[in-house]
């Protein structure tokens, strides 16, 4: 039984910051969106089980949790008109990009942050 509740909180650690993100969305919240950032980097550091492998949950938990924000700002983008003529397929495109710049901006400054927290990391390996 107690393995279970241990499984099922860090399930609930791992989309707490997705859930959180979500809400600043809905709430149009700055605040929340660095708090769910600052709950992520908090969850990589300080579980035990986390921390070993620290780079990669923080990929993972910053991934999904980046997905409602990033997507508001797309939605932003859109409403404020930019469009290439009357082509869908460009245009969809262009979303992508926006979508792909954001989300590797996020990683790459949230993965140098990590990598400054806990500077002594397990090799991962794909083997």
């Amino acid at each position: 039984m107690l393995h279970i509740k241990k499984r099922s909180l860090l399930l609930l650690l791992l989309l707490l910051p997705t859930i959180i993100s979500s809400l600043s969305v809905l709430f149009d919240s700055l605040m929340l969106v660095l708090f769910a950032t600052a709950l992520i980097l908090t969850i990589a550091v300080r579980i035990a089980v986390f921390r070993k492998y620290a780079n990669l949950w923080v990929f993972i938990m910053t991934s999904m949790a980046a997905i409602p924000v990033n997507l508001s700002i797309i939605f932003r983008i859109k409403n404020l008109g930019i469009v290439f003529n009357d082509w869908r397929l460009i245009n969809f495109l262009y979303y992508v990009l926006v979508y792909m710049i954001c989300f590797s901006a996020e990683q790459i400054s949230i993965g140098i942050a990590t990598r400054f927290l806990v500077a002594k990391q397990s090799d991962i390996s794909l083997d």
